[in-house]
């Protein structure tokens, strides 16, 4: 006989997890017709849960709606940040477009003063 099947404690150590085994085994095949104190637990477990569950899934939608007012907050501050630079910029633009047209209207001129002068000299 090997070694390991003379200590008592090892083989009902190993009967006791066959035993559980087919327990669960047992339990985990569906029937179709359950004994009263089954449906009883069943539904007193089900009923159990739902009272527990309603609550909390109250309080997750909660959170989760903080959660999310939280982020557009943070978005709409970045967003009016950036709404700020854009009018500064639109500014900067309208003025630079300014500049920029009577550069053009002056370089036009000296252009125009430039041909006449070089026409008097022939």
């Amino acid at each position: 006989m090997p070694p390991f099947l003379k200590n008592k404690r090892l083989i009902l150590l190993l009967v006791c997890i066959i035993v559980l085994v087919s327990l669960i085994g047992i339990s985990m095949n569906e029937r179709r017709d359950l004994t009263w104190p089954e449906v009883f637990i069943k539904d007193v477990v089900g009923w159990g849960q739902w009272v527990v569950q309603a609550p909390l899934s109250g309080i997750q939608e909660v959170v989760e709606n903080v959660g999310d007012l939280r982020r557009v907050y943070e978005e709409n501050e970045l967003l009016k940040s950036r709404m700020d630079e854009y009018s500064s910029m639109a500014v900067q633009v309208t003025a630079l477009k300014k500049e920029n047209e009577e550069l053009r209207n002056l370089l036009k001129k000296r252009t125009a003063s430039q041909v006449i002068q070089r026409f008097m000299r022939l």
